[in-house]
């Protein structure tokens, strides 16, 4: 029977199909254009946010704890309509090297390869000040003291949490600088393993610089031309925050509200930002945006709701009065927690004071980054902090 037939006949629950086609190393369907390849610390949230903005379908990341998952997401989605799809892997470290290994090896189809990355001391810099809400509530009530929205900020400080990388979940209140240990190995920093699998592709490197608000329309317009996909639209909304910035961990959150719409549903204004949440406009009623803290968030609330509430002056009044209240409230807290985060001169300095980790992090550059200067030794010279790392690092005896 065709590989698609015996889809089509639904002869299989989801779960069998999935291992079936797993267990036969059926390739992945050859109706994608490119392959995108990001590891975490290099800003890959936003560059999947914006490729989707020009209409390219990825797949759902949820399912990256497994490279069957993995694998069976982008078969489902490949079998789409979407005239624009690609295989992404957007790599958060729970995948070891073999399952890494195991998915790409049923990416058959001989496109190109984009690859995002950055300098290494400032992805260390990210590790270290990688924040998690520990699974916080997001729903706020008027009625009620919102200090815990506030203090859902935690700290990685044990490395980051996943099933490859085997480290425990451990949260504190701020960064911990003595973990960096835990954010210097091979999987971390993978350029060469993803070299010598995709060794017969062409690979295309992007620098995280390039995605930066100053630079991202420009450069997803430029990319467009090169990958043959649809250029952003001119409203340059979505580029000009980041989507990891000051408000991560704390959006997008729910302001619920004592008023039901007409589908007797608890009405909530959803707080969020223009980069996590693109399609929504900001409701003027019920903040104007000038009076906003931050520049790329948003306040929404559908229209059919938001006449309800309009037409509550009591409720309304309450409502902007809590939204002004809290939004004051956090943009003090976010510049307290600013001023705990660590910057590449604070992991410099570290890594000079400890020569034997130094001798680590040198030695796994040195193998992992040789395809990257062969291709884009521009890219690498511009890497100021990698630069003075490797300059220290090379005297090491």
């Amino acid at each position: 029977m065709h590989i698609q037939t015996l889809i089509n006949s639904k002869l299989f629950k989801q779960e069998s199909l999935k291992d079936f086609l797993w267990a036969k190393n059926i390739p992945l369907p050859l109706n994608y254009h490119f392959i995108l390849i990001a590891t975490g610390l290099c800003g890959s949230s936003a560059l999947v946010k914006f490729l989707q903005a020009c209409h390219i379908t990825l797949c759902d990341e949820s399912l990256r704890r497994s490279a069957k998952g993995l694998y069976f997401e982008h078969f489902k989605t490949l079998q789409s309509p979407a005239s624009y799809k690609i295989i992404s892997y957007v790599e958060h470290w729970n995948l070891n090297l073999k399952q890494r290994a195991d998915f790409l090896a049923r990416v058959k189809k001989e496109v190109p390869v984009l690859s995002l990355i950055r300098d290494p001391i400032s992805m260390l810099k990210t590790g270290i000040n990688h924040p998690s809400s520990g699974g916080a509530k997001r729903v706020l009530r008027l009625d009620e003291d919102f200090s815990s929205i506030l203090n859902i900020k935690k700290y990685y400080i044990n490395g980051f949490a996943s099933n490859a990388l085997k480290h425990k979940k451990v949260l504190g209140q701020a960064p911990n600088l003595h973990s960096l240990d835990r954010w210097i190995n091979e999987l971390i920093f993978c350029q060469d393993f993803f070299v010598k699998i995709l060794k017969n592709h062409k690979i295309f490197y992007m620098d995280m610089s390039e995605i930066m608000p100053d630079k991202a329309f420009d450069s997803l317009s430029k990319l467009a031309l090169s990958f043959h996909f649809l250029e952003p639209k001119k409203d340059k909304t979505l580029f000009k925050g980041q989507i990891n910035g000051k408000l991560i961990t704390y959006f997008p959150l729910f302001l619920e509200l004592p008023l039901k719409n007409k589908a007797g549903k608890i009405i909530k204004i959803i707080l969020s930002t223009h980069q996590i949440h693109p399609y929504l406009k900001h409701c003027d009623e019920l903040l104007d945006k000038e009076a906003l803290p931050f520049e790329n968030m948003l306040l929404y609330l559908a229209q059919d709701e938001l006449e309800l509430v309009l037409k509550e002056s009591a409720i309304l009044k309450q409502t902007k009065s809590y939204l002004q209240d809290f939004l004051g409230a956090l943009k003090e807290r976010i510049n307290t927690e600013q001023n705990k985060l660590y910057k590449e001169k604070d992991v410099l300095n570290y890594l000079f004071e400890n020569k034997t980790l130094s001798k680590k992090l040198f030695y796994i550059l040195q193998n992992n980054l040789t395809h990257i200067k062969q291709n884009r030794a521009d890219i690498v010279s511009s890497w100021k902090y990698y630069q003075e790392f490797m300059q220290f690092a090379k005297h090491i005896k």
